[in-house]
């Protein structure tokens, strides 16, 4: 999301932009790194880049902008490739999740009492669908491209209490 932020940066030949183009890709190599994800190296190649460009002609400035420009949007491409597969499973994890509540909210199983525990209200949903013998299927695929902590958390944005 900084992404657009930096770009502006650049544009306006912002002292202050480089610096701000390394945090971004240091934090960012963080959250790869604390997801055990490959693609850190690449992040980490791209800040090494940076800091040892050294122009090669007069305008110095110029140069440097337009170098740290393309290594932003390598950056940004390497970002969203890493990202597209969490957020194509992620999504097709939602469509079932959907399907799933559509069904249990027909079925008129469950009653949501609102001085109860959200949370408890869903892990039993959820534990209703596993057990139940035309539903595990889809429990079963959803469980293929998600946790159950995070099952849980899209149900929680994809449930409508209208229903229950």
């Amino acid at each position: 999301m900084q992404i657009h932020e930096l770009a502006n940066l650049l544009e306006i030949k912002n002292s202050t932009s480089m610096a701000s183009f390394r945090n971004w890709l240091f934090a960012t190599e963080e959250i790869l790194k604390k997801n055990n994800l490959p693609q850190v190296s690449q992040l980490s190649t791209i800040r090494t880049e940076l800091a040892n460009y050294i122009p090669k002609t007069r305008g110095k400035r110029k140069e440097i902008f337009n170098f740290t420009s393309r290594l932003l949007a390598q950056a940004q491409d390497d970002v969203w490739q890493t990202y597209l597969p969490f957020y194509e499973k992620t999504q097709k994890a939602r469509e079932h999740i959907q399907q799933l509540l559509t069904i249990v909210a027909q079925s008129k199983a469950f009653n949501f009492d609102r001085n109860s525990d959200f949370t408890l209200f869903l892990e039993n949903i959820w534990h209703f669908c596993n057990a139940h013998e035309q539903l595990k299927n889809i429990t079963l695929q959803i469980l293929s491209f998600l946790s159950k902590s995070d099952i849980l958390l899209v149900m929680a944005e994809e449930i409508d209490l209208n229903d229950f």
